[in-house]
């Protein structure tokens, strides 16, 4: 959730390889996913980006968590996801006194759709 630009999910997919498969969903545009970077053994074909019916990667928007449940729910045969990483953030330089508040949206929105995985 928000994992831009994969760092995560590339460690796991190195860690575990072809056992592996990953869902990303994220925004699109410059903290987009880079999977054509990965690690040569990290198996980019085995992640799978995903950014809604809109094709925005928009958090926020529960048509887009909802879809996103159900690409996970179809490609896993019901069986949704063992780990789950919320990478979700931005900048906060010169604010880091208040960055918990500036971010406290973002968290709310990757536990919310945590608990609709």
């Amino acid at each position: 959730m928000a994992a831009g630009p994969g760092g995560f999910s590339e460690y796991i997919l190195w860690r575990r390889g072809a056992s592996a498969k990953g869902f990303g969903f994220t925004l699109r545009g410059d903290h987009d996913f880079t999977t054509h970077r990965f690690h040569h053994r990290a198996h980019p074909e085995l992640f799978h980006p995903y950014y809604g019916p809109a094709n925005d990667g928009d958090l926020y928007s529960s048509d887009n968590i909802r879809a996103y449940r159900e690409v996970v729910r179809r490609s896993t045969d019901g069986q949704m996801l063992h780990v789950l990483m919320g990478d979700g953030g931005f900048d906060v330089s010169g604010l880091e006194n208040i960055q918990e508040v500036m971010n406290k949206q973002l968290l709310l929105q990757q536990a919310r759709a945590r608990m609709q995985m």
